[in-house]
């Protein structure tokens, strides 16, 4: 079977939709020369394809499908469309699927967060949805792809069971985190999903991946960046999971097994200030790690406390942050504006 991956992009801003737990952002800047420039800045220096469409690919080339990706025009002879759905391209992927339909002659099925949590506002456009993680869906399925109606897709619990994703089909060579990981070729992956911190309350990523923390081996991490090296040339990784040190002493063993098999690899992720400590922000720099993200929300313990933010201490968020900087690594804070208790 042909299948076709649409990751649909028409807007002009800088869109990328695996962030905000795969409901996707739009960078946007404002108007004005200024806004101009930091918005074409974005654009092309973030550039993150969908995880999830690289698991599908992997998934679908092992059963002997044809794989092939679009960001914009159906492809002629596609048996059946997988398009990827998102809050950011919302409207653009429903013009899609339903220009798909007028022509006639290839089923249409429907992946991803904003599909999972509202899958009737998909169903009457295709074929089928898949609700949850759409890659324990295919793995249960043979070399036929004969799916109707609403797919709840399992939770992954034994992620090792995944293939590594299958970027030959995307432009790879187009991926791109400039603003901490310059060399290219440049690859996101994910070593665990799930997160369990009270953020659930507003964060998007509990929601989707679930609460509990689900992790991969070692070894399976560091095979996983060989072989991205070695198939292509892949010189730095970004880590995609929600708070990547949760399990400090797993994420050590990462560090030390890199150093030990003199993977040379860049590598940035996100995390929770509270799961940092110098020893450990040792290691990972020693091992490649050049830019950590980390979410701040407000410097009021009363907002905090009031979308229910489990925080960290306040010192230790500045000690921690000026030792990353110090070592080489650099932070990006992320701060939410406009919570209910938050005042001018």
């Amino acid at each position: 079977m042909r299948v076709t991956l649409a990751d649909i992009q028409t807007r002009p801003t800088a869109i990328n939709k695996d962030l905000s737990g795969g409901y996707g952002t739009s960078s946007d800047f404002g108007n004005g020369w200024a806004a101009w420039l930091v918005k074409r800045f974005k654009r092309n220096t973030v550039k993150l394809p969908v995880l999830m469409l690289g698991y599908l690919a992997a998934i679908l080339r092992a059963r002997g499908h044809e794989v092939r990706v679009t960001h914009g025009p159906p492809v002629p002879g596609t048996d059946l469309y997988l398009i990827y759905t998102s809050l950011v391209e919302h409207s653009a992927e429903v013009a899609f699927a339903q220009r798909v339909r007028e022509a006639g002659g290839a089923k249409i099925g429907f992946v991803g967060s904003l599909a999972s949590v509202m899958p009737d506002r998909f169903l009457p456009l295709g074929d089928f949805v898949i609700a949850g993680e759409a890659e324990g869906a295919l793995l249960d399925l043979g070399e036929s792809i004969e799916l109707r109606g609403l797919i709840h897709g399992k939770r992954v619990e034994q992620l090792d069971s995944l293939p590594f994703p299958d970027w030959r089909p995307f432009q790879y060579r187009e991926f791109s985190y400039a603003h901490y990981l310059p060399e290219r070729p440049f690859f996101p992956m994910t070593t665990s999903r799930g997160c369990p911190y009270s953020c659930v309350y507003y964060c998007p990523y509990p929601i989707f991946q679930g609460r509990q923390f689900r992790m991969r081996s070692v070894e399976s991490v560091v095979e996983e960046i060989a072989y991205l090296v070695r198939e292509y040339g892949a010189r730095s990784v970004l880590f995609r999971d929600p708070i990547f040190t949760l399990e400090k002493r797993r994420v050590a063993e990462i560090a030390e097994t890199l150093l030990r098999r003199n993977l040379k690899i860049r590598w940035a992720c996100e995390t929770h200030l509270a799961r940092l400590d110098r020893a450990l922000v040792d290691a990972m720099h020693a091992a490649g790690c050049r830019g950590i993200n980390v979410g701040v929300e407000s410097v009021s313990p009363e907002v905090l406390k009031s979308v229910r933010r489990k925080t960290d201490d306040v010192q230790h968020q500045e000690e921690i942050i000026r030792y990353c900087e110090d070592r080489g690594i650099k932070i990006g804070a992320f701060y939410i504006f406009g919570n209910l208790e938050d005042t001018e």
